[in-house]
């Protein structure tokens, strides 16, 4: 072989060799490139309806923009939005209609914990987990009062991050954890003084957040539906809102996790009775 042409023939195989190698590493690591690509870009904050106002609370809110940047980059928003996703983003211009949030009742099959599921897109928090039928989770969002998903009328309660009047309902299965797995003994915890009426408080410094309580309803088996909320003074330090996670079983392999806001304490029984319900109305009988 002539001499000139030995560079050539190492490169080619080099470049045989490394594009598969680079391209598998790329596909391998493509949400954290991606992510850090997000860090700090303005034009894509921008792109998501998230500009730099000035604003205190928007500063604060430095997580909702970087979670909604990497999402971007998940998929490829629809070529056509829906009657009701194109008036949405001609009033609320970047904010993803059509993309993070949809009004479509499509319902979506999920497998969760061994039960089948069938949700409409409209219900999730962001409506491109309708395209992950393989998720063993579903994060879901609706209106505190009647629990319906988001409209054009509920858009701006919807949308804001601190909204008192939504409440995230969360259906996962449970894995490797046993059935419970969150139900702590609070025998061994620190009784907090001054709690609200109808309660014991407990602090959880040392265990699973040291910015969450315990709360046990006074009520005969309070034990057993026990829920942790933020302590006031950290989530006023933070300015994200006071809220509190309630978990319980739904069936032997599912487990369905409320957040909702602290304002809404006392109305637990109800917020946990009515989420049942719901969940129960997208599994599908057999």
């Amino acid at each position: 072989m002539p001499k000139s042409t030995k560079p050539f023939s190492t490169w080619l195989v080099a470049a045989i060799i490394l594009i598969p190698l680079v391209t598998a590493v790329y596909i391998r690591f493509r949400p954290q490139v991606f992510e850090l690509m997000a860090s700090g870009s303005q034009w894509i904050l921008v792109t998501c309806g998230f500009a730099d106002s000035g604003d205190i609370l928007m500063q604060d809110d430095r997580w909702r923009k970087l979670y909604y940047a990497i999402r971007m980059f998940k998929g490829t928003p629809p070529r056509e939005l829906s009657p009701e996703d194109a008036r949405a983003d001609r009033q609320y211009p970047g904010m993803g209609f059509g993309v993070v949030h949809t009004f479509s009742k499509t319902p979506v099959p999920r497998v969760i914990g061994g039960w089948l599921f069938s949700i409409p897109c409209a219900y999730f928090s962001d409506a491109r987990d309708c395209q992950e039928t393989n998720a063993n989770i579903a994060h879901l969002k609706v209106g505190i009062g009647d629990w319906a998903p988001i409209s054009p009328e509920t858009v701006d309660q919807f949308l804001v991050a601190n909204s008192a009047e939504t409440i995230r309902v969360t259906i996962m299965g449970l894995g490797q954890h046993p059935a419970s797995w969150w139900q702590i003994d609070p025998s061994g915890l620190k009784l907090l003084p001054d709690p609200p009426a109808g309660y014991r408080k407990y602090a959880l410094a040392g265990m699973n957040d040291d910015h969450y309580q315990l709360y046990l309803p006074s009520k005969p088996n309070g034990y057993h539906h026990q829920f942790q909320c933020t302590d006031p003074q950290w989530a006023e330090q933070k300015r994200i809102m006071d809220h509190c996670l309630m978990r319980f079983m739904y069936r032997d392999s599912v487990a369905v996790e409320i957040k909702f806001s602290a304002q809404a304490r006392d109305q637990w029984p109800r917020l946990r009775e009515a989420t049942e319900k719901l969940v129960g109305t997208f599994q599908v009988r057999r």
